[in-house]
């Protein structure tokens, strides 16, 4: 026959915690804060680096000659400044700038800007205006049969609009963005570690954002004709893996 059993101390929140508890709290409460800063430095280290891409907050002024073929691009005066992708405000590629194509203009904007890219957002309602001036000519250039090995993004959240412009977080606003017009790039690694930054035509030399928007921030192979005149590195897409 056993005797009376002990009655266990429980917890009332009006009354006093028991003695038992509160040892038990002293450990368990300490090491789930461990446990919690531990985690979150370990989920921190594992994501990918977003990279050096920067926006500019004030807008600058620049002029150059404006070219829309594939994409509207303004090439500085100066041959060994970088070219300028143009996009507009929001998730939009930059239009109606056909009667400018060829002629040396104007424009202000905000850069963004990722290693040696360039690209300047338009204000909504300002486009460029026709400025006096020698204007450049893009030179031709011997496509090159090519294979390139990389992820497809939009070029304005890959610049800087947003970071990490990349990845499979990234495919839904990427996705929107080239729907709405803004140029498709190829992001590859050079043999040396360099990123290459390549814009993506059509094999026709048109846009490609239709063509485009299935693999947008998938690991693809893209075979076709690679140009490069003025710094603007272009692949004609002949197939896509």
């Amino acid at each position: 026959m056993t005797g009376p059993r002990r009655a266990e101390p429980i917890y009332v929140g009006y009354l006093p915690t028991p003695e038992r508890h509160q040892r038990l709290l002293r450990v368990i409460v300490p090491a789930m804060l461990v446990l919690a800063v531990v985690s979150a430095g370990l989920i921190a280290g594992a994501q990918r680096s977003p990279g050096p891409a920067s926006w500019s907050a004030e807008a600058e002024r620049f002029e150059g000659t404006l070219v829309l073929v594939p994409y509207p691009v303004l090439l500085p005066d100066r041959e060994s400044d970088p070219p300028m992708y143009l996009v507009a405000a929001g998730k939009f590629g930059a239009a109606g700038l056909g009667p400018l194509g060829g002629r040396r203009v104007e424009v202000r904007g905000t850069v963004l800007r990722r290693d040696n890219a360039l690209m300047l957002e338009l204000p909504s309602g300002a486009g460029p205006r026709e400025v006096p001036g020698p204007t450049r000519a893009l030179q031709d250039a011997v496509a090159i049969p090519v294979t390139l090995r990389g992820e497809i993004v939009d070029s304005k959240c890959c610049l800087g609009a947003m970071k990490p412009g990349e990845g499979k977080t990234h495919r839904a606003c990427a996705t929107l963005c080239v729907r709405g017009g803004i140029p498709p790039v190829l992001v590859s690694t050079a043999d040396d570690g360099r990123t290459l930054y390549t814009l993506l035509t059509t094999a026709e030399n048109g846009p490609a954002n239709t063509l485009v928007l299935p693999h947008i921030a998938e690991p693809v192979t893209l075979r076709g004709a690679l140009t490069d005149r003025a710094g603007i590195r272009v692949l004609a897409i002949d197939s896509i893996e």
